[in-house]
C-alpha cells in the first residue's frame, strides 16, 4: 500500500481520459433549459454559500 492514497476516486489509467471527460462534463449542461444549466454551473453554489 506505500504509496497510495486511501479513497481515491479515480484509478491512474482514468486520467488519460481526463481532457475528454472534462469536454463532456461542460457540455452536457447545454442540453439543459437555460435555468437550470445556470442553477448547476453557478446559482446553486452561489446560493449555498451566499454569493450574490
Amino acid at each position: 500500500m506505500a504509496g497510495r492514497r486511501l479513497g481515491a476516486t479515480w484509478v491512474s489509467q482514468r486520467w488519460l481520459y481526463h481532457d475528454q471527460l472534462m469536454k463532456g462534463y461542460r457540455a452536457w449542461p447545454g442540453d439543459l433549459p437555460a435555468d437550470v444549466a445556470r442553477g448547476i454551473a453557478w446559482g446553486n453554489g452561489a446560493s449555498l454559500f451566499g454569493v450574490k
